[in-house]
């Protein structure tokens, strides 16, 4: 499987609606969202497809929406690694730093997100991988069965686009990354719900362990727009 840089039609009315065809046709079950976190325009989990005709007419009636791939059913498991400028927190590095214990990562199909951190790609034809987040190391967070990633060219309001690193084959998940995150829990029923939250609980309460809690001090405002936020993310699992 390899991406083509050269996939963008010139002249094409709808530049996301052609990236989203060739990607369906490279084998992602992917799925339409306005945001990058939360809101589905379907439930995913359900109805992510590589069906050409339901692609156009999701991206015809939003045609600026992202490009998401549901990993698990493209059997796909994808690292994740953070930018200290985007998110504080140098994944990057740490990610490398994992590497030289355990072993270099295969040359695989990698993009860029909009806040410079990387997107590693691996085959996962068994089901593998697991979601988690910084259980890998700080700022490494890894998507697979129930997991979700924003595929590029795919553009963030006020953030920037995610971008094609390379045009490389997707190499096969290594051993000690699934070693590392642990094994996929089993897969319960799909929420019959319109949105699905960002996380499952147990990456919801990793997330939650590195909030600084000092600094919403005398911020009633910033307080309450958190807890909004938590209860959009976790909702499904009340």
């Amino acid at each position: 499987m390899v991406i083509s840089q050269s996939h963008r039609i010139d002249g094409e009315k709808n530049p996301i609606l052609a990236a989203a065809l060739k990607l369906a046709e490279l084998g992602f079950y992917i799925y339409p969202s306005p945001k990058k976190n939360g809101a589905a325009r379907v439930k995913w989990r359900l109805n992510s497809t590589r069906d050409s005709t339901t692609i156009t007419r999701w991206w015809t009636q939003w045609p600026r929406d992202l490009i998401c791939l549901d990993c698990g059913k493209s059997k796909i498991g994808v690292i994740d690694a953070d930018s200290i400028e985007g998110h504080g927190i140098d994944g990057l590095t740490n990610l490398l730093d994992l590497e030289l214990q355990h072993g270099l990562l295969p040359e695989t199909l990698k993009a860029r997100t909009p806040s410079g951190g990387e997107h590693s790609f691996f085959r996962d034809p068994e089901g593998k991988m697991k979601s988690t987040a910084g259980v890998l190391a700080p700022g490494v967070d890894t998507r697979g069965v129930g997991g979700m990633v924003v595929l590029a060219p795919s553009l963030v309001k006020g953030k920037g686009a995610y971008a094609w690193i390379n045009a490389l084959p997707i190499a096969e998940l290594p051993q000690w990354v699934i070693d590392k995150a642990g094994t996929p829990a089993e897969q319960g029923p799909v929420p019959n719900a319109e949105f699905e939250p960002a996380y499952t609980q147990e990456q919801f309460e990793e997330r939650l362990r590195l909030i600084d809690v000092d600094q919403f001090s005398g911020k009633h405002d910033e307080w309450l727009a958190l807890m909004l936020a938590c209860t959009h993310s976790s909702y499904c699992f009340c």
